[in-house]
């Protein structure tokens, strides 16, 4: 994550949040009420309803067509705002600081969200996770994963308690293993644990079976 993230107050006004924006170039702030407290996040699409409606109104037959369904266009409710806490995406979506990444990315993507603040076991904000950060632990080379996949294999607290899987080697990001375990369960935590290691974009395995109910090992 980006620690001690740039923010807005509720009271932050709209050329204010575009002054910030622009200045450290961010997409997106977190917005803290008077507390210090997390209560929503304004992004660039927030402020650009303001270019997509200037006038705060809307066509008669439009704005009738919504009274009559019972809602308004959110864009268009956003334009009329003066200040972040007018314009914010309340809840924020958050992250912990110790989600996987991998689970972290997937909840991006299904949120269809480019950011998203971290916050600690309080829930006070503690900084800000986003798709470039992703990207920049993915962008990795393959000397690098395999440092990290060697270290993962030989990790008690991340592998079974016996197993004699190996890393042949990291091609292009591929991770290839070889070697054997007790038992598919195993063989399958193993590969697992590989393919959440931040740049690896996937894992072949031929990985054999000692307690196989035949009495012969197999392979996956």
């Amino acid at each position: 994550m980006t620690p001690d993230p740039i923010t807005a107050a509720v009271d932050t006004s709209l050329p204010e949040l575009i002054d910030l924006m622009v200045e450290y170039d961010v997409s997106g702030l977190p917005v803290l009420d008077l507390g210090g407290r997390l209560v929503g996040v304004v992004t660039e699409a927030d402020l650009v309803a303001h270019q997509a409606y200037p006038n705060s109104t809307r066509p008669r037959l439009t704005a009738l067509g919504d009274l009559l369904r019972g809602h308004r266009n959110r864009w268009w409710q956003k334009a009329a705002g003066l200040t972040a806490g007018d314009i914010m995406t309340s809840p924020a979506h958050t992250s912990s600081m110790d989600e996987p990444l991998h689970t972290a990315a997937a909840r991006m993507l299904t949120l269809g969200v480019k950011r998203l603040p971290v916050v600690d076991r309080d829930g006070e904000l503690v900084g800000i996770i986003s798709r470039r950060d992703l990207l920049r632990l993915f962008h990795r080379t393959d000397a690098a994963l395999t440092s990290d996949v060697q270290a993962l294999l030989t990790d008690p607290l991340r592998t079974p308690d016996e197993h004699g899987v190996t890393l042949t080697c990291v091609a292009n990001g591929v991770a290839y293993l070889a070697g054997w375990t007790h038992t598919p369960a195993d063989a399958d935590a193993i590969e697992t644990a590989v393919r959440h290691v931040p740049g690896i974009i996937d894992v072949r395995a031929g990985i054999g079976h000692r307690d196989d109910p035949h009495g012969a090992e197999q392979s996956t």
